[in-house]
């Protein structure tokens, strides 16, 4: 079914966390908890309704969703606004250097951050720049917007709140200096804390407001993904290779589970189980509450985000082959599968039942 706007069919979504999002997938994960959770059901077997030919340069960012859009945002720097119902562009723009982060919507604004550390923000619907703010690295985190706020971390270290309107600081904090270091990780946030990991494998938690510090601890590894937040926990991988559970109001380890490699992407969680994928391809299902292992399979090709999950518990995800698979995450089933003209790079979205995937090469497809 194609997005509709009048006001009697917009759904609500209502995270965990106690923020409220309208109907989109509006940044990485969706949401500003990392849910990556859609209320909406695809079909048992999709099909593909249409594919965008429009050239782009390497695609590592994930689709993003809203007004009826679909943004692309590309190593070449383009921003790309294409029609959900056909594909086609509706109207591009440029920064200044390559973007690999996530961009995210907030109400009519899009925002958008680049390698060359600018962060800029675009009308939604008709692709005019509002603002543009410098900050001191490349960034590679993908913002998230709550309640009129703009987060974001950067590689000169500081995490920042920028008012979502003017662009203007409100707050920045700076983490711990650390060679090669920086922050990668989009932050999570919910309705008193943005919580975030940086390269030197310190957890920050800092109170939403003044951005003041409330709790810091450390996996001892590298984070360059998003923690997924749900009520008292932070699930989140690490280059160790290892899968945390870490108490949001202390930042207290609960647990730590070792997989075979890499944990890509952030974890999702359907009925009180956690399943992540790792770089070579491995899908782990974990007890939330003492981390234990309780089913593994193997795709036997490599992967680099993480799953997108419907309202029915069936997780997305693509591989480096172009292979996209719907997989019903209780029953483990593989439900279907779909191959795509390129390596897959970033995690799918999920709107009103219809599905939007992106290849390394730019390739665009909807599936309903």
């Amino acid at each position: 079914m194609l997005l509709r706007f009048c006001s009697s069919l917009l759904l609500l979504y209502i995270s965990m966390a106690g923020i409220a999002y309208s109907s989109g997938w509006l940044g990485l994960n969706s949401t500003a908890d990392h849910k990556s959770r859609a209320p909406s059901k695809i079909a048992v077997v999709p099909s593909i309704k249409w594919q965008s030919e429009i050239e782009r340069d390497a695609v590592f960012a994930s689709p993003v969703i809203a007004s009826g859009l679909v943004f692309i945002v590309a190593h070449d720097a383009k921003i790309q606004a294409l029609d959900i119902k056909n594909g086609l562009l509706k109207w591009e723009a440029t920064l200044g250097a390559a973007i690999s982060a996530t961009p995210a919507v907030g109400g009519n604004t899009l925002i958008v951050a680049g390698k060359d550390g600018i962060v800029a923000a675009f009308d939604v619907m008709s692709g005019k720049r509002l603002w543009t703010v410098k900050t001191g690295g490349m960034i590679l985190s993908s913002p998230v917007i709550v309640d009129g706020v703009v987060f974001f971390g950067s590689k000169d270290l500081f995490l920042y709140a920028l008012n979502l309107k003017s662009g203007e600081l409100i707050w920045r904090y700076q983490t711990e200096d650390y060679k090669y270091g920086g922050i990668y990780a989009s932050p999570a946030v919910d309705d008193q804390h943005i919580y975030f990991g940086t390269k030197n494998g310190v957890l920050y938690a800092l109170n939403r407001t003044d951005g003041k510090l409330s709790w810091k601890s450390s996996v001892g590894s590298a984070v360059y993904g998003a923690a997924m937040l749900d009520k008292e926990h932070l699930y989140l991988g690490a280059y160790d290779r290892n899968i945390y559970a870490i108490q949001s109001d202390t930042g207290e380890i609960d647990w730590a589970t070792k997989l075979d490699d890499w944990p890509q992407g952030s974890p999702v969680l359907v009925d009180g189980v956690l399943t992540v994928v790792t770089r070579r391809g491995t899908l782990y299902s974990l007890d939330k509450k003492w981390g234990k292992i309780l089913w593994q399979q193997s795709l036997n090709e490599g992967v680099r985000h993480g799953l997108s999950v419907d309202a029915n518990g069936v997780g997305i995800m693509g591989t480096l082959m172009g292979r996209l698979i719907g997989i019903d995450l209780k029953s483990h089933k593989i439900l279907w599968e779909e191959y795509m003209n390129g390596p897959i790079w970033s995690q799918a979205a999920i709107i009103d039942g219809e599905i939007v995937v992106v290849t390394q090469d730019g390739g665009v497809t909807l599936l309903h």
